[in-house]
């Protein structure tokens, strides 16, 4: 039986035949006798654009851990995990992981990204605002 595959890949623009995959994942079979195309069509692509943004997400996050890393001297700030956020979009919620990072010589956490979460992306929103169509309540 043959399914669908859909692969995230970025692209460094130097190099454009060069593809690094951030991600990948089947298409559910589709049952023909209950097939309802338009409904199907938006379910499929709605679960694709909630993956493509979950690869956005970790690439910006992984940037922003860099560049808070740079701004201190090696090895005083280290990965201690990630912290788990969920946000609507409208393409359904999504569970998205922000990096914790641990300053060695204070031993406290930061998390490079909190300062920027707040719509990092344009289509995402805390949990508890509901998107109507025409906005955010």
């Amino acid at each position: 039986m043959r399914r669908i595959r859909v692969l995230i890949c970025s692209v460094d623009e130097a190099m454009p035949d060069e593809m690094t995959e951030l991600a990948a994942f089947d298409l559910p079979a589709t049952d023909v006798t209950t097939l309802q195309p338009e409904t199907a069509t938006q379910e499929t692509g709605n679960a694709i654009l909630r993956r493509v943004l979950q690869a956005q997400w970790e690439t910006i996050d992984a940037q922003l851990t860099e560049d808070h890393r740079q701004r201190f001297f090696p090895n005083q700030v280290t990965a201690d995990g990630h912290e788990p956020i969920t946000v609507a979009s409208r393409f359904g919620t999504l569970k998205l992981a922000r990096q914790v990072c641990v300053h060695q010589d204070t031993q406290t956490q930061a998390v490079p990204c909190h300062g920027y979460f707040h719509y990092p992306m344009k289509m995402l929103a805390p949990v508890d605002l509901v998107y109507t169509g025409v906005g955010w309540e």
